[in-house]
């Protein structure tokens, strides 16, 4: 019976865990990180490290 108690008292902290952790204004950065990166690929400086020719 103890054990049982113990057992839903930690789900219960871990789910709260989960909840808290979640926030709305994290799925609006996704638009800005596209155009960032998509500006760094193309204005950026490359250099070919290991080029295979199969």
């Amino acid at each position: 019976m103890k054990t049982t108690k113990l057992y839903f008292i930690a789900l219960g902290m871990i789910t709260l865990l989960f909840l808290i952790s979640c926030s709305k204004d994290d799925d609006n950065s996704g638009n800005n990180t596209k155009a960032t990166v998509e500006n760094n690929v193309q204005n950026g400086t490359w250099r070919i490290t290991k080029f295979i020719d199969s």
